[in-house]
């Protein structure tokens, strides 16, 4: 067995802080997303390739940002996180449950 240097749950927290503080994807921009795009891509990149169906990535962004292959199996896992993330805190300031 492995020694773990950085918990799911770091490396969940390290990504999404990533995306507010390196791509800008802050709270303004996440409300523009109402659609649930973001749960969309949190599903695109928590579904193992080969599994139908595949979950598609929101066709409303930019497909440069489908870059699911590029990743290993655990940090697709670690960008679906905090993609998961990012949704509950755009549901909560919308006022859902």
């Amino acid at each position: 067995m492995g020694f773990i240097i950085e918990s799911g749950l770091d490396m969940i927290r390290n990504e999404r802080e990533k995306q507010l503080a390196v791509r800008g994807f802050d709270d303004k921009h996440d409300d523009v997303h109402a659609g649930e795009e973001l749960a969309q891509a949190a599903a695109y990149y928590a579904i193992p390739e080969g599994r139908e169906p595949m979950p598609s990535f929101p066709e409303t962004w930019d497909p440069k940002w489908a870059k699911k292959d590029k990743h290993t199996r655990i940090r697709q896992l670690a960008i679906a996180g905090a993609l998961c993330a990012a949704e509950i805190d755009r549901l909560r300031r919308a006022g859902k449950k």
